[in-house]
């Protein structure tokens, strides 16, 4: 995060007589909606976070695949085009939607939300912003298909709220590019998903510290 580069967080914590456990929000939100929300069997799931920025995790095998660096499902990052500012989160997250839209000559102090709900009524310059938004949303799910084939792709976030006005055109734009479509669907623990996969995450870590305590002993 900016201005958090180098910080010790090692600091914020000594008073606490316990472990301390940090992840990033969406590993653990897809953790939790992989147990807790109804996707058990799936593997890989793809989780995909659209707020206020873009984020993703990707759940295999059960658990958070975080790559070589901790930086994988981050599908905010994913290029646009090859100029530096062009990554999907510039293009699709809730803050472009309404900067499109007021572009566009959309008035009054509409969050991404109202954009939506606008579009559904057939507002011109609302419907332009959001099937700009979808048609990145879709391009970018095509490539994430073709790398990691995931069995399903869960959306989170703000716009989860928007249903199948968001994820039908966005299966329909991603058929033609792909053998198969995984399933596409909305969080079903919205805000709580992050809260179900830190306990996961954290009752996780402790079973593998008692293990290792036990096998050393």
């Amino acid at each position: 995060m900016p201005e958090w580069d180098g910080y010790d967080f090692n600091r914020l914590f000594t008073d606490f007589d316990a472990p301390v456990l940090i992840e990033n929000e969406s590993n653990l939100a897809g953790l939790g909606e992989h147990r807790k929300g109804g996707h058990p069997d799936s593997d890989p799931v793809l989780f995909v976070a659209i707020g206020a920025g873009i984020g993703g995790s990707l759940i295999l095998g059960g658990d958070i695949y975080t790559g070589a660096t901790g930086r994988a499902g981050e599908l905010g990052d994913l290029r646009t085009g090859l100029v530096r500012g062009l990554e999907l989160e510039s293009k699709a997250g809730v803050h472009a939607i309404v900067k499109r839209y007021r572009e566009l000559g959309g008035r009054g102090s509409a969050d991404a939300e109202i954009v939506f709900q606008l579009a559904a009524q057939g507002d011109t310059a609302a419907g332009a912003a959001v099937q700009q938004a979808i048609e990145e949303i879709a391009l970018a799910l095509v490539n994430a298909t073709s790398l990691i084939d995931p069995a399903r792709i869960v959306i989170g976030g703000g716009l989860a709220a928007a249903g199948d006005f968001l994820l039908e055109p966005v299966r329909a734009l991603m058929e033609p590019h792909l053998l198969k479509v995984p399933e596409i669907v909305a969080s079903r623990l919205g805000a709580d998903a992050t809260l179900h996969g830190g306990i996961e995450w954290a009752l996780d870590r402790g079973s593998e510290e008692l293990l290792d305590q036990v096998n050393s002993g």
